[in-house]
């Protein structure tokens, strides 16, 4: 296993990182408004990442350290509050969102051996052929309180998304 990089945490759920090749990155969670459903408002929180290479004068290769820094990131912000939903979708402009789905379930199965939350994927359809589809998941600690609500709010999300972009195709 990687050590990961030093994380400088700023203000609130944001997290940063340079790699050994001046790469920046900044890792964030964002709360979702769940006005639908007040009593769930606050628990669920998106995960993103940007990467600055401008200070790097060349592509740098592939850097097992950036997953390892990433996957603390993760494993820091859900062990501050256990009742913290993760909610991710990936990324599919360059194609590869099967394999950034398929990072996050490796997350799961490697970082939580005794199964202390549960992962839920979810794909959406493309609207058309020349489009992905949109996949994600989220991850719930398995006692969670609202877990039966947060996973409804979760289905119907999807569900109306699903018809949606069923309905443009």
């Amino acid at each position: 296993m990687f050590d990961p990089y030093s994380i400088t945490v700023e203000e609130g759920s944001t997290y940063s990182f340079v790699t050994q090749h001046s790469v920046q990155y900044q890792a964030y969670f964002l709360a979702v408004p769940t006005s639908e459903a007040p009593e769930i408002d606050g628990l669920i929180f998106t995960f993103s990442f940007v990467a600055n290479h401008e200070a790097c004068d060349f592509l740098p290769p592939s850097d097992y350290r950036v997953k390892a820094t990433l996957r603390q990131i993760i494993r820091d912000f859900l062990a501050k509050d256990s009742e913290r939903v993760l909610c991710f979708t990936c990324d599919s402009n360059d194609g590869k969102h099967h394999k950034r789905q398929i990072t996050f379930e490796r997350w799961h199965n490697e970082e939580d051996p005794q199964k202390q939350y549960y992962y839920w994927p979810f794909s959406i359809p493309a609207p058309s052929e020349d489009e992905h589809p949109t996949l994600g998941g989220y991850f719930i600690h398995k006692d969670h309180p609202m877990r039966g609500v947060i996973q409804e709010h979760f289905v119907e999300s999807v569900m109306m998304f699903t018809d949606i972009k069923t309905q443009a195709a």
